[in-house]
């Protein structure tokens, strides 16, 4: 994700992970750190908007000022600018920027449209593509991040399993989920499982059922 803005876990705590099970066991400071903040950039990618309401700038290139742009995120709560960039020369990369009007015509799923106006009055529609950029806010409510409980479960699982890596790189499960195994005369095949943020594991599988009613559908998506 591109214009993720966080370097720092916003809801996930120490104190939060070993509630929800996670072990520290010999980890540093600073990997316990590093893996609750890798982890909420997982869940960000899984649930398709951003954990906390945040405002962010993004560049995005559109064909025409008649389609609507998707954004990398959904859940929108508001626009608030966006910019043309018109290349005047190539040679010298020089560019022109023109306001313009954004509107949700899709909050959940990230869409809007863009339409290019001067002085306030939209103007006939002009070949593209062009580069657009955006500010808009965008993210879960607040009181919902910080009161769900299968949120925090699969933060909290998502942390253990990058902080397993970092302590014992290839020693536990991360990925890699087995569909058939044999041993002398017993055989299984485990239940088909799922790419998702956090591997295709059994454990990452079971942390993308937990938050599933919390993930943004692209209904419709164009």
């Amino acid at each position: 994700m591109k214009n993720y803005p966080f370097l720092i876990a916003q809801i996930l705590s120490e104190q939060l992970f070993v509630t929800y099970g996670g072990r520290t066991g010999t980890a540093s400071a600073a990997q316990v750190a590093g893996a609750l903040t890798i982890a909420e950039r997982q869940m960000t990618e899984q649930l398709g908007t951003y954990l906390v309401p945040v405002t962010v700038t993004g560049t995005y290139y559109v064909n025409n000022d008649f389609e609507p742009l998707v954004l990398e995120v959904g859940r929108i709560r508001e626009v608030k600018r966006a910019t043309f960039h018109f290349i005047e020369s190539l040679e010298t990369g020089t560019y022109t920027n023109y306001p313009a009007i954004a509107q949700l015509r899709d909050a959940e799923s990230g869409f809007i449209d863009v339409r290019f106006h001067l002085n306030g009055y939209p103007c006939q529609w002009q070949p593209g593509p062009y580069e657009v950029e955006i500010v808009f806010t965008a993210g879960m409510d607040t009181g919902t991040t910080m009161n769900e409980p299968s949120l925090h479960m699969g933060l909290a699982a998502a942390a253990d399993l990058v902080l397993n890596e970092m302590v014992d790189p290839g020693g536990f499960e991360v990925q890699v989920g087995v569909q058939d195994w044999s041993s002398m005369r017993y055989r299984e095949n485990r239940t088909p499982l799922h790419n998702t943020a956090f591997g295709m594991s059994a454990r990452a599988n079971y942390i993308s059922r937990l938050v599933e009613h919390l993930k943004v559908r692209r209904v419709g998506r164009i």
